[in-house]
């Protein structure tokens, strides 16, 4: 293994190996890995705990779509929501490698009325929309999973998962 340019753990030997990508995370009790050939992947997993300030931290951190959208999400399901915007956010700047370099603000989810998730990015963001497929994940029923898949505009990696719990360890 060694660090990417941003510290993102790769696969450096045997050079056959190389097409692997593959991402982690972990919280309480939980742990997942995504694996992808020739795709950026991210994955994030959080237990969905309710807390007094979520509103603050999506006030700080989310587009001002995303915050719009979560106020007007009722109250019993916004700490749900909270977590489902924060784990793609996540996932998808780890499948990028770049970490928290890349700013929260500059790109939203849209969540409501759509089949799966999809990402819209602020001009000049430099990245583009249909090149990414996410998909929310409820591996136990207190925590919430978002996996990123990156590929060719029109050839999107599809997740062979079809429980959550597979991709868990």
């Amino acid at each position: 293994f060694r660090a990417g340019e941003h510290g993102k753990p790769e696969i450096a030997e045997p050079s056959s190996a190389a097409r692997l990508r593959f991402n982690l995370s972990h919280t309480e009790g939980l742990v997942a890995c995504a694996v992808a050939v020739d795709a950026g992947v991210g994955v994030d997993v959080e237990r969905a705990r309710e807390r007094r300030r979520l509103m603050d931290i999506a006030r700080r951190y989310f587009s001002a779509q995303e915050v719009a959208a979560l106020e007007c999400t009722a109250p019993e399901r916004q700490t749900e929501r909270f977590y489902e915007y924060w784990t793609l956010k996540e996932s998808y700047v780890k499948a990028r490698g770049l970490g928290l370099s890349v700013p929260l603000k500059r790109f939203s989810f849209d969540l409501d009325g759509i089949e799966r998730p999809s990402i819209r990015f602020s001009e000049g963001f430099g990245d583009f929309p249909d090149r990414w497929r996410f998909e929310l994940y409820r591996p136990t029923p207190s925590s919430v999973m978002a996996v990123a898949l990156a590929g060719t505009p029109g050839e999107l990696p599809r997740p062979r998962a079809g429980d959550a719990r597979q991709w868990l360890l």
